[in-house]
């Protein structure tokens, strides 16, 4: 069996295990035990996770129905040095992982990191390239570069421990409160709530009321079921605003008479839920928050400090991270792009914390009824964020281009996401309806655009949950397109492209190989072959030295297509559709170029994208 353990870690009193396992025959069965040292069975629960990303990497396909990962939890008493063995077993094969205080701070060290990193380095491919390197190069420029590699990898930090090292020191939160902006919006902080434990509500309030930045207001939908609830938020916030904050949570002087809060006679829907919240506000802005997450204490000045150096941006984003559950812990951060468009059309990448100017909310329910959509439910936010882009691009659409300077990225975590069981942060199995619904959202906002995308045949489930790409119809008469190939000798790696692309889903195709000095006789061979089986394919000759921009533009003047497509001679297409995939972004009258991911023959990345920008 193939297996790995992604993450052994102890929170809330329990030892949390998780990680992936597949059997070599995909029907046999597997079990999970968890061992004391005297080889009593310990109880535990283990949630199974869709793991599609090890059927890719692995079976080379999705496998419907099959559920590699796992998610082992059981009760721990760290003040104790027991030790467990997490046995899994298929059939005659056994793995046994020994799981005690030593080990769980082990594999959560950031010295056993880096070493993983440091042996994951070492493969056939890294071998090749760097004896390839080697030999272009020479031993100087060698020794300098493995040098840059092992650097990489020593002065690497773990998050948490980068997140300590950069995070907003005390000397900057005390300035912030006593600086001053020329604009000072007030914010709506929005939170429904159902059937929150204490200390979500006691972390989250805790963040917001130490807020230095001062001018906002709290707005709360209380959906909780008190006659069946096994928590009592109602009882927390009228202990916290009428006993003299018991919890020691108010250091800052905020005014009780701006907490509201709505008690709801039925749990609804999350959307219905929020749209009762955002109906107590007053403010100019909208800040969307969950019951059971934390804000970072900068994270309304950060907005307030963006709004006065931009004060037309209308919809406004941070970065973000995780938290466990006793607010100790942060990993797993969310380094967000500035707005793009096609990436939130895969994925929710805005989440939080996300701020919304109130007069473009009111102008978005006046268009659709409503602020949330309960038929989105569990994507409600995804769908609301569209379409309030949508209302951006529409309103300032002319010929192909739109304007989306109202939309603004804050480059720093301002917003801690809890991960609990239940969580959609954690486990995704817990709402798959949401993910429908997140499908259902960008239908709608492809429905709905002035952009002009192509025809959209269907959204669909992306390379895991959460992510979704989108299939365009390939109803369109396929324009020529030129596949420039530069070359010489390589003839098997050129055999290989040159079927891949005719074996392809996309027909119009011209071929125009650039001959570039070859010396082999069975290359010019080849050549024949090709011109006399294949009337769309061409071999031209560049006689000058090797200059592979030179080489290109040349064979581009015997070009006859409409669109361009610069390939190397060693590209093999393993997608059939990758050409309509980049003509159906290409069609797109603000797009000139486009790309594609490029993999080694073990499926790790060789290229995805140029980054300009940087220094």
């Amino acid at each position: 069996m193939e297996y790995k353990i992604d993450t052994k870690k102890l929170f809330d009193g329990m030892v949390h295990i998780q990680g992936w396992v597949l059997p070599k025959n995909l029907t046999d069965q597997v079990e999970f035990i968890i061992k004391d040292t005297s080889n009593n069975s310990i109880p535990f629960k283990n949630t199974r996770v869709k793991r599609d990303d090890v059927s890719e990497i692995y079976l080379g396909k999705i496998v419907d129905d099959a559920y590699f990962g796992f998610d082992v939890e059981f009760e721990y008493d760290k003040n104790t040095d027991e030790t467990y063995y997490l046995i899994i077993k298929i059939g005659s094969e056994t793995i046994k992982e020994k799981i005690n205080n030593k080990v769980l701070i082990d594999f959560n060290n950031v010295d056993r990191k880096k070493r993983e990193l440091f042996f994951a380095y070492l493969n056939k491919n890294t071998f090749k390239r760097a004896i390839d390197f080697l030999f272009k190069e020479g031993p100087l420029q060698f020794i300098k570069k493995a040098k840059r590699k092992l650097k990489g990898i020593t002065v690497d930090y773990d998050y948490s421990e980068w997140y300590e090292l950069t995070k907003t020191t005390d000397e900057e939160l005390e300035y912030q409160r006593k600086n001053n902006f020329n604009i000072n919006p007030k914010f709506s902080i929005i939170i429904p709530i159902y059937d929150t434990e204490d200390r979500y509500l006691n972390l989250l309030f805790k963040s917001i009321l130490a807020q230095t930045y001062r001018n906002f207001e709290i707005c709360i939908a209380d959906a909780t079921n008190y006659k069946a609830s096994k928590n009592n938020p109602k009882l927390f916030f009228e202990k916290l605003v009428s006993m003299g904050d018991p919890l020691k949570l108010n250091n800052y002087g905020f005014d009780f008479s701006n907490l509201h809060i709505k008690y709801l006679d039925e749990n609804k829907s999350i959307a219905d839920n929020t749209n009762e919240a955002i109906k107590l506000a007053t403010g100019d802005y909208i800040v969307l928050c969950d019951h059971d997450d934390e804000l970072t204490y900068d994270a309304l000045y950060e907005v307030a400090s963006a709004i006065n150096n931009n004060p037309n941006i209308e919809l406004i984003y941070s970065d973000e991270d995780k938290v466990d559950m006793n607010g100790e812990t942060f990993f797993e951060p969310s380094f967000k792009p500035d707005f793009n468009l096609d990436m939130l059309l895969s994925v929710n990448y805005f989440c939080h914390l996300t701020v919304i100017k109130k007069t473009l909310l009111d102008k978005v329910k006046i268009n659709d009824s409503s602020y949330e959509l309960s038929e989105y439910n569990g994507a409600q936010d995804y769908d609301l964020f569209l379409r309030l882009v949508n209302f951006i691009i529409n309103d300032t659409y002319k010929d192909g281009f739109y304007d989306v300077s109202k939309i603004y990225h804050i480059s720093k975590v301002l917003y801690h996401w809890r991960c609990h069981k239940n969580s959609t942060s954690k486990n995704v199995d817990s709402k798959q309806y949401a993910f429908k619904n997140g499908e259902k959202a960008i239908e709608s906002f492809y429905k709905n655009t002035k952009i002009d995308f192509p025809k959209v045949s269907a959204v669909e489930k992306g390379f895991d949950y959460g992510l979704y790409h989108t299939v365009y119809s390939k109803d369109y008469k396929e324009p020529l397109v030129s596949v420039i190939i530069p070359n010489k000798d390589h003839i098997d790696d050129l055999k290989l492209a040159v079927s891949s692309l005719i074996d392809g889903s996309y027909n119009n195709l011209e071929f125009v190989i650039c001959e570039n000095n070859s010396t082999d006789k069975k290359t010019f061979e080849y050549y024949d072959t090709l011109k006399n089986t294949y009337p769309n394919i061409k071999v031209v000759t560049y006689e000058g030295k090797f200059n592979y921009s030179k080489i290109n533009n040349f064979a581009c003047k015997h070009a006859s297509g409409e669109y361009l497509l610069f390939l190397n001679n060693d590209v093999e297409m393993i997608n059939a559709d990758s050409i309509h995939e980049m003509l159906s972004i290409l069609k797109r009258a603000n797009v000139g170029i486009v790309g594609a991911k490029l993999l080694y023959k073990d499926n790790t990345y060789q290229h995805a994208g140029v980054v300009i920008g940087i220094g």
